[in-house]
Order: structure tokens, then sequence, then C-alpha cells
């Protein structure tokens, strides 16, 4: 989990502001998060360490989405790959732990639905990005080629699907105008994404740009969007 995380600073340390102002569900989500721990297997619905708004993704309540932070559940891509036993699973614990009735069934169609809007976003994507770029020929070329071979090969579920806007990544110390089109062309284009970038991803993209090896983690650009997005200090 992203220690920087105020929920998941407070869930393991008590510091900052707890989750709500009902002190019986802030006792609560603890005790969900320990049940959780040892009685759910999450390790199919994939890592993460950047919480998404699930209140706004996918529309669930304020409680509903911190019992789901509780149980570790912080991305709609984990929520679409809930299973059917899972879920019977989560409805059970929510309802004894918090004593309210949850629906993960339905979350988890309503994150299924997001997902497939995003790679329906990724999939019609327009050329934006590169017609506004200063570029010559032969490295257009390239660029569109990349753009094509992440589309079927470079899996964007992880950091939250294609981006619904596009950031400026020269302001991120590091990444110069050719980067910042590799990136672009690779479907990372905010700071969003660069925020929830792990090794493995970095890896994957070293391995299809063929440049630039380690350079984002050599930058920290995790860090430099994480300030950009108000999730951490400038050191």
């Amino acid at each position: 989990m992203a220690e920087n995380d105020p929920f998941e600073l407070w869930m393991a340390t008590g510091a900052g502001e707890p989750p709500s102002s009902d002190m019986d569900l802030n006792e609560a989500l603890r005790v969900l998060r320990t049940d959780s721990v040892t009685s759910l297997d999450l390790n199919a619905l994939g890592p993460t360490e950047f919480a998404e708004d699930l209140e706004v993704e996918l529309g669930m309540s304020p409680t509903d989405h911190l019992a789901f932070q509780a149980l570790g559940i912080r991305t709609v891509t984990q929520s679409a790959r809930m299973t059917p036993d899972l879920c019977t699973s989560i409805d059970a614990m929510v309802s004894n732990t918090l004593e309210r009735d949850m629906d993960a069934g339905a979350v988890q169609q309503a994150a299924s639905a997001k997902v497939e809007e995003r790679e329906a976003q990724w999939a019609a994507d327009d050329s934006s990005w590169l017609d506004d770029a200063d570029v010559d020929v032969e490295m257009r070329e390239e660029l569109t080629a990349l753009n094509e071979r992440a589309r079927s090969d470079f899996d964007l579920s992880s950091l939250g699907g294609m981006a619904l806007s596009t950031d400026s990544l020269q302001d991120l110390k590091g990444i110069g105008p050719k980067l910042e089109l590799y990136l672009y062309a690779m479907g990372i284009r905010s700071y969003s994404q660069l925020a929830q970038l792990t090794p493995e991803i970095e890896r994957k993209f070293d391995a299809i740009v063929g440049l630039f090896p380690g350079r984002l983690t050599r930058a920290d650009v995790v860090g430099q969007a994480k300030v950009k997005l108000g999730l951490e200090e400038e050191a």
C-alpha cells in the first residue's frame, strides 16, 4: 500500500485524520482490515499503490468506499476482477462487521463497465498528441508504430486505464520532449498514470521503446508526479 495514502497511514499508525467522524465506524474499519487479511485472498486482483476515488468512478457511497479501502480493494481494475465467490465473502464480512448491506456484485459490474469504457477510449484515442508534435517523418513513423504496439502489448489497466486528459510531462525533471512523446505514444499521458508507475511496468515500457532504460526511475517521476497531484510534499 502507498505509504503516503492518508487512509493507509491512519490504518497502520493511527496518525492523521481518521477516515470518518464516526468513531464506531472507524473501529469497525480496523476490524474489517484485520479480518480481510486473514480470510480474503486478493492476489488475483493485482497489486496497487495508488487509490482511486471509487465514489466518483463507481458511484459508491462514502462508507462503502471506506469499506473497500479497508479490504484492500482500491482501484477500478481490482474491483472489476472480483469473482462471484469473493463478492459473496465481501458482502458477508461487511454485513457482519459494519452492520450494513453491501452489494459487491453490483460494484463488480459497474467496475467492469468502467474498464470497458477506458479500453474503448484507448482503442478510439485520437492522434492529437502526435499531430501537434514538431517531429520529422521518420520520428512520426516510429511514434505511430510504438502507439500501435502499445495498443496490443502494453496493459494500461494498472495505471488506471487510458488517461482522460494529457498533462505536460516535460514539466517533470528528467523528461524531455522526446521522452514525453514516447510516453504519449505508449498511452502514458498524465501525472496520475505516472504516479502509479511500478518497476514492472517501467521494464515493459523500456523493452518496447528500447531507449532510456531506467530513466523514469532515476528521475523519480513517480515522486514528482505525486507532488504535482498534491499527494506528497516537494523534497
